[in-house]
């Protein structure tokens, strides 16, 4: 051994070298270590009610009531439509004039085949002309109607004929010398007359 290692062999005899500091583990719980390591790791809140969850800015539940009242008030206008009275289907008189059927038109030719049976059956069908054209009737008569114009050589059932006219939407006017004319009355019905008279007219008819 030389000098030097001598020198240090006594130094080393004489200080001898301490143990290194033990190094001490701090543990900690699972759940907190998981939090350490993933800080921004969050439990996911609870989710919302379906009735306060939003659409379009409005809770499901306002939606809801919103259809709700909608489909009662289509509901309350329907039903107000059905059972409503049309005030058009009522003469100034008071007199209760039916609409039209469906798909029927005003027309004279109609009109005198329905009359010919009443007058049948009051029996007065061989006592009276009928003109379903107003133009001839011009030719005889002194006062016509626009439509259809009756002559009767007896005393015409004016109230039954009127009766059976209001079915038809029309008014039936004695004139003199047992003539009586039948004239739109109220209603959708006697408007469809009317429009009637203005398609006889545009066709050429004088009266």
């Amino acid at each position: 051994m030389d000098e030097f290692d001598q020198i240090e062999a006594d130094y080393m005899e004489a200080h001898p070298a301490s143990a290194p500091p033990s190094m001490q583990m701090q543990l900690y719980p699972l759940s907190m270590a998981q939090q350490q390591q993933y800080p921004l790791a969050q439990v996911p809140p609870p989710p919302e009610p379906i009735l306060q969850r939003r659409m379009a800015g409005v809770p499901v539940w306002g939606w809801g009531l919103g259809a709700a009242a909608a489909g009662l008030a289509y509901y309350l206008l329907n039903k107000s439509k059905t059972v409503a009275k049309n005030p058009g289907d009522e003469s100034s008189s008071g007199a209760d004039f039916p609409a039209l059927p469906a798909g029927q038109r005003a027309s004279r030719t109609g009109f005198c085949d329905r009359l010919k049976p009443f007058l049948q059956k009051n029996g007065i069908a061989d006592k009276t002309t009928v003109y379903s054209d107003a133009d001839e009737a011009a030719k005889k008569l002194k006062q016509v109607s626009p439509l259809v114009t009756i002559h009767c050589k007896v005393k015409p059932p004016i109230k039954e004929l009127d009766k059976f006219a209001k079915r038809e939407g029309l008014t039936a006017v004695e004139h003199e010398n047992g003539v009586v004319g039948f004239y739109p009355g109220g209603g959708k019905k006697g408007k469809a007359w009317e429009e009637y008279i203005d398609d006889l007219r545009d066709a050429g008819q004088k009266v």
